[in-house]
């Protein structure tokens, strides 16, 4: 019967976990579990990245696998591209990070120019990057950046911005900053502006050893629209404990409980039936 009870609850607590996750598609996911090879696989798209100087790693747990970028000229490159965003559309994007000093400028994943050190128009430059430096980095023919926050040297980070229109609300290690607020991209376009930006992951090409991150990267992901806070902390590897007492029902009875705490893994499903 307690086994009985405890199904039950397990079950529940992953409904409840699923009904939380936004409806989001998946575009692209850069695992980097290969291991090996000069190829990063899209497992969630047709983008799989070609690996330009940087060393497969390993370490522990999730991080068992992951992409190791030498700061001068190394990266990934999916032959991917996107529009420059505008208020007309979402995304958010989702990564693990560990910088192996502190920097700057230097491309987490995003771009820079067009991959041949070349700015991208309309205007003076049109580009979008993440940066070590707490910066969601993105041009309109002029700056309209958003101030995040630095990411610490030697640590692994996870880190996801989610983006509905002008609306950007990003989170380190699953936790919503600027107190749970999303912040307003300043004078971000109506509409797209035409300009075609390329997709790199720790530096780009024709960049003359510029802004080339340093560092360790990992489980790279790229959503259509905007995911949802309880999807980000199931990214994180965390699920946080309810802020009320949850009543569940199991079999033969009722059963209190005061919260849990568990992993992605523990509700292998929840994601995929949500999405169908």
């Amino acid at each position: 019967m307690r086994r009985n009870r405890l199904a039950t609850v397990g079950l529940l607590n992953c409904t409840l976990f699923a009904a939380n996750l936004s409806p989001a598609a998946l575009l692209h996911h850069w695992a980097f579990d290969d291991g090996s090879g000069d190829t990063a696989v899209d497992s969630a798209g047709a983008n799989n990245g070609a690996i330009v100087g940087a060393t497969w790693a390993t370490g522990a747990g999730d991080r068992a696998s992951y992409l190791s970028f030498n700061g001068t000229d190394s990266r990934v490159d999916p032959a991917l591209t996107f529009p420059s965003i505008s208020q007309a559309d979402s995304s958010s994007w989702a990564f693990w990070v560990n910088p192996a000093s502190a920097q700057t400028n230097d491309i987490i994943v995003g771009n820079r120019k067009d991959g041949s050190n070349v700015d991208i128009g309309p205007g003076t430059r049109n580009f979008l990057k993440v940066t070590p430096f707490s910066r969601f980095d993105f041009h309109q023919g002029v700056a309209k950046s958003v101030t995040l926050t630095t990411f610490p040297v030697d640590e692994w980070t996870h880190f996801a911005f989610s983006r509905s229109g002008d609306q950007l609300t990003w989170y380190i290690n699953g936790v919503a900053e600027n107190g749970g607020l999303p912040a307003t991209i300043p004078g971000l376009d109506a509409v797209p502006n035409g300009a075609i930006l390329p997709f790199y992951i720790g530096g780009e090409p024709g960049q003359n050893q510029n802004e080339h991150f340093a560092g360790g990267i990992d489980d790279v992901r790229i959503y259509d629209s905007a995911i949802s806070a309880a999807e980000v902390r199931a990214l994180a590897g965390v699920v946080p404990e309810p802020s009320a007492l949850h009543l569940l029902f199991a079999v033969g009875g009722f059963l209190l409980i005061s919260g849990w705490r568990t992993r992605e893994q523990a509700c292998p499903n929840a994601i995929e039936s949500l999405r169908g």
